[in-house]
């Protein structure tokens, strides 16, 4: 979008490049098999300095999040590859998820997992390309808080959906659209 802007006027207002910047990085994945002291059901949430972690449990598999502060901030987000995934794993293996259960135990036990850096921000600009119109996570990122981005994304297109809606009613009852 910033490059179609940019492309209808070299005088439009666009935001700046890489206007999300990342504080955490994020190790997230499934788990298939029981786990123990783990029920369907049950959600655990647990703070140590610098990391959290959260398990949501399902009926068949165990999802897990597991957050550590970056050093500093970095508007160069990234995934990591499986090697540095695996010394991460080492790195925190020791914090636990539940009062019995540590990293270690459900990472030896997941599916599938992914190691990323978690952009977060507003993007201040995004309009000004013409008849797009942004939503969601393209505008705005928030740390993963239950689909809360998901959630915020719906919600734009429903407000957008309702003042397209306006404009159009408007404009067939003889009004003007500005």
């Amino acid at each position: 979008m910033r490059k179609l802007a940019l492309g209808t006027s070299p005088s439009v207002v666009v935001g700046d490049e890489k206007p999300f910047a990342s504080w955490y990085r994020c190790m997230f994945g499934v788990v298939t098999s029981p786990l123990a002291g783990v029920q369907e059901g049950d959600s655990w949430h647990m703070h140590h300095y610098g990391l959290s972690t959260q398990i949501f449990t399902c009926k068949e598999s165990t999802l897990f999040f597991i957050y550590k502060k970056l050093e500093k901030p970095t508007r160069n987000g990234r995934r990591y590859s499986q090697e540095e995934e695996e010394r991460f794993a080492l790195e925190v293996g020791d914090s636990h998820v539940t009062p019995l259960l540590k990293i270690r135990d459900v990472i030896d036990r997941r599916q599938w997992s992914v190691l990323t850096d978690l952009d977060e921000g507003i993007v201040e600009h995004f309009h000004g390309a013409g008849r797009i119109a942004l939503v969601g996570d393209a505008i705005i990122k928030q740390a993963p808080n239950l689909d809360q981005g998901w959630n915020s994304g719906v919600q734009d297109v429903v407000v957008l959906t309702i003042k397209l809606r306006e404009l159009v009613v408007r404009k067939l009852e003889g009004g003007g659209i500005g």
